[in-house]
């Protein structure tokens, strides 16, 4: 933030903003999903370079989105979402959840104990874990690969379910 010695009004100029240069250099930008007071939730930003018809920089355009936009097509509408015996688990970069039963906070939580497996797996995978009693916890997760030129946010879908829940639908 600067301020005009002349008139006293004060501006923001992003230009020094890694969001800014980013997709100043490569057309877009997407930041860390993190708390806004604006919206009063967790909310990510998105940078977009925006040219003249011969391609010349015109400036770049910020929009914040919070996660009950990004997420609203899972929120309660996707028909496995709403299966009493499955839970479905989106987890951010770190390994913390940010989608289970609804949207949660992540400010100041740790990762679900098995990231570590996930991370070190494949894109696509199946871990079995020990569950109270003799029943055993299948966690079946897909990472983020984004898609074409989008490398995608680095979150993770898990669908926790009983071994046991899969022998009572059939």
């Amino acid at each position: 933030k600067s301020v005009n010695l002349f008139s006293g009004i004060s501006y923001y100029s992003p230009i020094e903003e890694e969001w800014w240069i980013e997709a100043k250099e490569n057309g877009v930008s997407y930041g860390k999903l993190q708390f806004h007071e604006g919206y009063d939730s967790q909310a990510m930003g998105f940078g977009f370079r925006i040219d003249d018809e011969n391609g010349n920089l015109l400036g770049v355009m910020r929009v914040l989105v919070s996660i009950e936009d990004l997420l609203l097509d899972i929120s309660g509408e996707a028909e496995i979402v709403n299966n009493q015996n499955r839970n479905v688990i989106l987890l951010d970069d770190e390994g913390r959840i940010i989608f289970s039963n609804g949207i949660q906070d992540t400010t100041d939580t740790k990762p679900v104990s098995y990231y570590q497996q996930i991370v070190d797996g494949k894109n696509i995978g199946v871990l079995e874990l020990e569950d109270q009693g003799d029943d055993i916890k299948l966690i079946s997760y897909a990472k983020s690969t984004g898609y074409k030129t989008f490398e995608g946010f680095d979150w993770t879908v898990i669908i926790e379910q009983n071994n046991s829940s899969i022998v009572d639908e059939f």
